[in-house]
């Protein structure tokens, strides 16, 4: 969604080149609080989806008014070039304010979600390169947000270029006499060490009585000059749905040789990808649909995961190997699908098109190793007794 955001903004920069300052800055004035609207929607559509699949109740979806705060934001981003700079000067300025007021639809569904859901918290979880000290020092307080120990709402307060993740769990905070803090967290983890980065980050700047201003302010005065945030890193994995461990251990996969095979035409790196990692569609209605995601430890709810041992590689060659040399077919139209054990696993991939070159689904039906995530729990997915039924029209090779 960002890359068709800043897209439609540089088209709109295409547009108004060459026009006068007022101009200029009345069309931005007119047009960006529309363009922040139809792509927050999009963005709380995809926040509601992630809501529901790690929580597993139903989100809140607001629809507040940000025309007042888009128009003010957009003017400050206009200063220097009304002022005189090139236009060229406060485009990332412009692009920056617009991604952050529409990310921030997204942001307030799960705040708005995790204030409507006894039992749930959220964490800022950071995903950035570098990170400033205010992202740090919040990531650092773990799973507090939305409660009654967000003090002050600051856990959805984000900056220009913000790339913090809230991640909403469940869980509660209890007593422990052993814990620095004094409370320890019983729940599920949003996926990095808080615990390590409070000691780290925020424990040798809180003094008592200190807000998280003053917190941030000490951490960034004692950090030296030149040093950045933590970096991203393995502290900062993605949460998963699941609990359950994976199956399958860590021994490679025993997959016949492809070599010599027709590789399908649609069967790309980005299709792989998409496989592997999910990609979350937005149709024209502003639905939020998500495609793919079996890679081992994705947590995707209602999806199936290829085992841990399998790389992408694997899945690759298992997908060629299925499509030429099936164990069951089915034709129905313009589709064909196909299925095929693999070292215990049943592999199902399908295409469509008068030459089947336009690609569907491929995944594991069942099998060794293979999980399926249901909420908050996953589950050892084993191989349908129906999987090349000929009742249901599949026809073993």
């Amino acid at each position: 969604m960002e890359e068709a955001l800043l897209a439609d903004l540089d088209r709109l920069w295409d547009q108004i080149k060459g026009w006068d300052r007022v101009a200029v800055e009345n069309a931005l004035v007119e047009l960006l609080p529309g363009i922040v609207d139809a792509y927050g929607a999009a963005y709380a559509e995809v926040a509601a989806l992630w809501f529901e699949q790690l929580v597993g109740s139903s989100p809140v979806v607001g629809s507040p008014d940000r025309r007042e705060a888009v128009t003010r934001s957009v003017r400050y981003a206009l200063r220097p070039y009304l002022e005189g700079a090139a236009l060229g000067v406060v485009q990332s300025r412009v692009a920056s304010v617009v991604l952050r007021h529409a990310r921030q639809a997204g942001r307030d569904v799960i705040d708005d979600s995790v204030r409507a859901t006894p039992g749930v918290r959220y964490a800022r979880r950071l995903t950035g390169t570098e990170n400033c000290d205010f992202c740090v020092i919040l990531a650092s307080r773990g799973p507090v947000y939305g409660t009654e120990l967000d003090a002050g709402g600051w856990g959805n307060r984000y900056h220009d270029d913000c790339d913090c993740e809230p991640v909403p769990v469940r869980g509660q905070w209890r007593p422990d006499s052993d814990s620095p803090r004094g409370v320890s967290w019983d729940g599920e983890n949003p996926g990095y060490d808080f615990e390590e980065l409070y000691l780290d980050e925020y424990r040798p700047y809180w003094r008592p009585g200190d807000k998280i201003t003053d917190v941030t302010r000490r951490r960034r005065d004692a950090r030296p000059a030149g040093r950045p945030g933590r970096p991203k890193g393995s502290k900062n994995k993605k949460p998963k749905v699941a609990t359950g461990a994976g199956g399958g251990g860590k021994k490679p996969p025993v997959i016949p040789s492809v070599e010599g095979m027709d590789v399908p035409e649609w069967l790309t790196d980005r299709v792989l990808d998409k496989i592997m990692n999910g990609v979350i569609w937005v149709d024209r209605s502003g639905k939020a649909i998500l495609h793919g995601g079996h890679k081992h430890g994705k947590g995707w709810l209602n999806k199936t995961e290829f085992p841990e041992s399998w790389t992408t590689d694997d899945v690759r060659k298992a997908i060629i190997l299925t499509w030429n040399k099936p164990d069951a077919v089915r034709f129905s139209g313009d589709r064909r699908e196909t299925r095929k054990i693999i070292d215990g696993v049943v592999v199902h991939v399908s295409a469509y098109g008068r030459h089947y070159d336009r690609f569907i689904a491929a995944y594991p039906l069942g099998g060794a190793g293979v999980r399926e995530n249901r909420i908050n729990k996953s589950y050892n997915k084993v191989i349908p007794p129906d999987w090349n039924d000929k009742r249901q029209r599949w026809q073993r090779s």
